[in-house]
């Protein structure tokens, strides 16, 4: 049987402590947009953010 964590005294840490609530590792396989991106959108970002406020997306 594995021992349970402890904190800087010694003393079972308290799952603030161990942030064991902030740990999904379904969330952690699927990050979301991060791997959507281009070699385009960190060239010209600029440019890009221009075009989606003029509403001319399409447009170069």
């Amino acid at each position: 049987m594995e021992k349970p964590l402890t904190n800087n005294s010694n003393s079972i840490a308290s799952t603030h402590e161990t942030n064991v609530r902030e740990i999904n590792p379904m969330k952690a396989l699927n990050p979301g947009l991060v791997f959507e991106t281009t070699v385009e959108d960190y060239l010209q970002p600029n440019s890009r953010k221009k075009k989606i406020y003029d509403g001319h997306v399409g447009d170069k």
